[in-house]
């Protein structure tokens, strides 16, 4: 499956999110830096393999709590979503200024042929 995600599947991606990047002290919730349309838009292509599965989960979870899911879902699948959603948190420039993280320098090759 390709192209954007529908709106209910951005909806439950966004709490999805939360329930796994929750706002903490001075760290905004996912939902505060738009971590649902980075994911679409930087991760996901990325790791294409976890496109499909995740909207499954996604269409799962419905308007259900997504902390529901997140409790009884498949511990292997839920390190590889934690892992999506993490890295794409971790690469919002709001959440590495307040790491005081400035970014992988650009001299590296990989990090200049990405941009």
């Amino acid at each position: 499956m390709t192209g954007p995600l529908s709106s209910a599947q951005t909806e439950t991606l966004i709490r999805l999110a939360d329930v796994i990047l929750p706002r903490h002290g001075r760290m905004p919730a996912a939902s505060e830096i738009g971590l649902a349309a980075r994911v679409v838009r930087e991760a996901l292509p990325l790791r294409p393999d976890l496109r499909t599965p995740l909207i499954t989960a996604l269409d799962e979870i419905g308007t259900q709590p997504a902390r529901a899911w997140v409790e009884g879902c498949d511990r292997p699948f839920l390190t590889q979503v934690i892992e999506l959603l993490a890295g794409a948190y971790y690469m919002d420039q709001q959440v590495m200024d307040i790491l005081g993280f400035p970014g992988a320098p650009e001299d590296i090759p990989w990090v200049a042929s990405a941009g």
